[in-house]
């Protein structure tokens, strides 16, 4: 679950729930995703559309995450990744990670340079993860501590069975 939910975060924060009001900006695309609050104009990645298909994703399938931005500064070895992922009040994932580790995983290595990007990924969800809401934020800054980007969304995580079918 941890993987799957990294690639995830980490596929939106390099391709490049309810509005919580004007300090966060809801991404652009069919996402949960809203850009983290306060001052974004010094992020080194701009996220200008990511795309869920399935949108909510849903247990035991795959998920296609399309993503498109641009790099504004290039991102080299050591930057992080901080990821907090909750389901409900209780925290399943907090950890910071090596975000040139982890850009692997979406078929990057670093250093990423200056561009325009678009990345689409497809990442099997197993089945086995608990149906509810998933609070995630991802937060990417540089070697130097300089911010690359920030996200945050509430994930619905859907049952595929036979019993969800609407008749």
């Amino acid at each position: 679950m941890k993987f799957s939910f990294t690639v995830a975060c980490l596929s939106a924060l390099l391709a490049p729930v309810a509005a919580r009001g004007d300090k966060m900006l809801k991404v652009p695309g069919e996402n949960p995703l809203y850009h983290c609050a306060g001052d974004r104009a010094r992020d080194g990645v701009e996220i200008t559309r990511v795309d869920l298909t399935p949108n909510p994703p849903a247990m035991g399938q795959n998920l296609v995450i399309n993503a498109t931005g641009a790099v504004k500064t290039t991102i080299n070895q050591g930057s992080k990744v901080h990821l907090i992922v909750k389901m409900g009040f209780v925290t399943i994932l907090n950890r910071v990670e090596d975000l040139c580790e982890q850009v692997g995983h979406v078929d990057l290595e670093c250093p990423i340079k200056k561009g325009t990007m678009n990345i689409v990924k497809t990442v099997s969800l197993p089945g086995h993860i608990p149906a509810g809401p998933f609070t995630v934020e991802a937060n990417a800054t540089t070697e130097d501590g300089e911010p690359i980007t920030c996200l945050q969304g509430t994930v619905l995580l859907q049952q595929n069975s036979f019993f969800n079918i609407e008749l």
